[in-house]
């Protein structure tokens, strides 16, 4: 258990398994500013990756917001398998996948946003200063229901996710959960 609490400490990484040409994209741990970015850059590499696996406790907000749209942008297929963790920033990034696939023993779960240094309701910035937090929930909360509108995702997700601000509150979505509300498209044995 140690070592699992190690690694999600530690920010992500993106690998390829040893399949060539290689159709899978592995993230594995936190998800920090620039993610993305490196997802751009592997898919520029191997042009045949077609899904990404998803493993992360979550991290930043607004960077799980970008791989989501740039997941839905390439057209990747998002997947989480049996017994690992997909939670929060993680869970709002695996929303891009066009086809979105949870193995039986995945363990999704959303919350609300919050800063990480008091664990209060994140407030994002705006250019000039900080919103208040209410004000930001409410653009947060907007921007997440039309992107599940937009990918067939029932809102009843996004409502889910603004159940409790506290990570120690996460609401899980299980195989069932997933399938019914449309989270996945898919659930594999």
């Amino acid at each position: 258990m140690l070592a699992l609490q190690t690694f999600w400490a530690q920010a992500g990484e993106w690998s390829v398994p040893g399949r060539n040409p290689p159709s899978l994209l592995v993230f594995a741990g936190a998800i920090v500013e620039g993610d993305a970015a490196k997802l751009a850059q592997m898919v520029s590499v191997f042009p045949t990756v077609s899904t990404v696996m998803l493993s992360s406790p979550g991290g930043d907000l607004r960077e799980g917001l970008v791989l989501a749209d740039l997941i839905d942008r390439l057209g990747l297929n998002t997947i989480v398998m049996s017994g690992l963790h997909c939670e929060s920033a993680c869970a709002v990034a695996f929303m891009g996948g066009k086809e979105r696939i949870a193995q039986k023993g995945a363990i999704v779960g959303v919350h609300a946003p919050y800063r990480e240094r008091d664990k209060s309701p994140f407030a994002m910035l705006d250019g000039v200063g900080m919103m208040s937090r209410s004000v930001a929930n409410i653009e947060i909360r907007k921007y997440l229901a039309e992107f599940a509108r937009k990918k067939g995702i029932s809102s009843i997700v996004v409502d889910w996710m603004f159940v409790s601000s506290q990570p120690a509150f996460t609401k899980k979505i299980t195989a069932s959960d997933g399938l019914r509300m449309r989270y996945s498209t898919r659930v594999v044995e």
